[in-house]
């Protein structure tokens, strides 16, 4: 129940205060794309492009991308220009080589895959029990699938240092 609310109350705590400073969203004179923009020229990282996308905000160290939900990449809100400076911290990091970050990119590539798998795992668990008349497989599956799972936790937890440095 400790991990469950270990897990659960940060972000549930952060999505609440982001949603109560989002309002006014014409808060301020540029949107988040526009100050991810300046903030990048400004920090001579007019390499690093700032666009719009439907996977959530990040910084894509790959591809030098940071990358704004519409809403943050439009929005003249207090959150928008936080989530903004936020992912250009990213960007400011990997040009410093911050091996927190080097090590989150590469821990990602690694457990990405891995999670996959036990999200199937969890899928097919109740499946494989049913079919093999075995408890002890669904068990085995549920145990293996979440184990998979945490993982993701874990490489967050690791990498925590990443995220409060590039606040």
């Amino acid at each position: 129940m400790l991990l469950l609310a270990l897990l659960v109350v940060p972000s549930y705590w952060v999505g609440s205060v982001m949603r109560r400073y989002h309002h006014p969203a014409n808060r301020y004179a540029r949107t988040g794309g526009q100050i991810a923009r300046e903030l990048l020229d400004a920090l001579g990282l007019a390499h690093v492009v700032a666009e719009i996308t439907d996977k959530g905000d990040h910084y894509d160290p790959r591809e030098k991308v940071v990358r704004l939900s519409a809403e943050n990449f439009n929005s003249r809100s207090l959150t928008a220009l936080t989530v903004a400076a936020h992912e250009v911290g990213h960007a400011l990091q990997d040009a410093r080589s911050f091996p927190p970050l080097r090590w989150r990119t590469y821990l990602v590539q690694v457990v990405a895959p891995v999670e996959r798998v036990g999200a199937a795992l969890l899928v097919l668990t109740r499946f494989a029990a049913a079919l093999l008349r075995s408890p002890r497989a669904g068990l085995l599956g549920l145990v293996v699938g979440v184990a998979t799972l945490l993982l993701g936790v874990g490489v967050h937890l690791l990498t925590l240092p990443t995220e409060l440095d590039a606040s």
